[in-house]
């Protein structure tokens, strides 16, 4: 294990750090025969047990691998979301003590981070126990993809969203498989109108009749990479906020998320 020492040491301020202690601080709580199972990043990196403090032999929650970080966080989303779903934590899938912002989420999805970097810090950050960092703050107006506003609740904490009181306590929203299968195939628009469906069926109020047009070709990937970060409370709020317009309003190319 590292120290947290180590970690501030590691913080340069920039987008990279952010995006990996978002990452490394993933962690959902449920109960298994009595006993309490806290699933963090470590289990999917190396063969240790969910505790992260022994070797597993088996290891079967590891998933990632050499590849490129796109293909690693869609391998993680999956491996995590079978492992929630065994544990009954489904609603919390991507849980994180920490966040990022939404400019540091832009830049990753505008190729403008270095994704090994956040990789390997991804790596170090993890081992670094009792990591309490000051959640990162900013009010820069950032112009997301409309997909990505309108897709983030499905990777979100239900607990966050109800704490914002986006979702009703009675209602509980699930990241169905093919939304993430639909993004790996770059078939962005089909994930689109299954979240649209999904959102109108829970009641929730969204901006326009018909789901949002998507023209880029080749951002699948790099779409649902982006959605697997976790966001800060504070930022989560800003990209809801933008998402509750008038029934009749068009949704615009862009979400803007100046407060």
């Amino acid at each position: 294990m590292l120290t947290p020492g180590w970690a501030r040491r590691a913080d340069d301020g920039s987008a990279e750090f952010r995006i990996a202690t978002a990452l490394a601080r993933l962690s959902f709580r449920s109960g298994v025969d009595g006993k309490r199972v806290v699933l963090g990043l470590r289990p999917h990196l190396v063969p240790v047990r969910l505790d992260g403090r022994s070797w597993d032999e088996n290891g079967g929650l590891v998933c990632w691998n050499a590849g490129t970080l796109e293909r690693n966080l869609a391998q993680l989303l999956h491996r995590r979301r079978l492992e929630a779903i065994r544990l009954g934590a489904e609603d919390e899938l991507l849980a994180s003590r920490t966040g990022a912002t939404l400019e540091d989420v832009h830049h990753f999805f505008e190729g403008g981070t270095d994704d090994r970097r956040i990789a390997e810090l991804a790596h170090g950050l993890a081992c670094v126990e009792c990591l309490e960092l000051d959640p990162p703050k900013s009010d820069i107006p950032i112009a997301l993809p409309s997909a990505y506003g309108l897709l983030k609740p499905f990777f979100t904490a239900e607990s966050m969203l109800r704490a914002l009181d986006w979702l009703p306590r009675d209602r509980s929203l699930r990241l169905p498989a093919e939304i993430p299968a639909r993004l790996v195939a770059d078939d962005v628009e089909a994930a689109l109108r299954l979240a649209w469906q999904r959102l109108r069926a829970l009641g929730i109020k969204l901006p326009g009749r018909q789901p949002p047009c998507y023209p880029r070709r080749g951002d699948g990937p790099r779409l649902l990479a982006a959605l697997v970060i976790p966001l800060t409370f504070g930022e989560t709020r800003r990209l809801l906020n933008r998402l509750d317009l008038a029934p009749e309003t068009e949704l615009e190319p862009t979400i803007e998320t100046a407060d």
